[in-house]
């Protein structure tokens, strides 16, 4: 029986975060997953509609907002999707009467 972490590095990391998660947390995860030299790696914030991606095992940064394309370069050729789908709750997960099918919250004063 297996006990602990394998020691395999993935190739492509996907970091989902969330309102409840602590900005140390987020990076100390990151920075986990840069040290491992993890080829690929899309930090989504889906409430402020935005992706950072950490290529080259971390040696080109990225940040991008709903309106690029995220891409799978190297590590998953010819994977592509535009952000605002991502972020873009389908009808039937939207509440009712939630006229707002995004992720994203209003901004302060809006």
């Amino acid at each position: 029986m297996l006990r602990g972490h394998l020691k395999i590095v993935p190739d492509l990391v996907v970091d989902v975060i969330s309102p409840d998660d602590f900005a140390e947390e987020v990076q100390g995860r990151v920075e986990d997953f840069l040290r491992a030299k993890v080829p690929l790696m899309w930090v989504l914030y889906p409430y402020l509609k935005l992706a950072v991606v950490y290529s080259e095992a971390g040696d080109r940064i990225s940040r991008l907002h709903e309106d690029a394309v995220l891409d799978g370069g190297d590590v998953l050729p010819g994977f592509s999707v535009p952000l605002r789908e991502l972020f873009t709750l389908p009808d039937n997960l939207m509440a009712e009467g939630d006229e707002t099918p995004e992720c994203g919250r209003e901004s302060p004063g809006e």
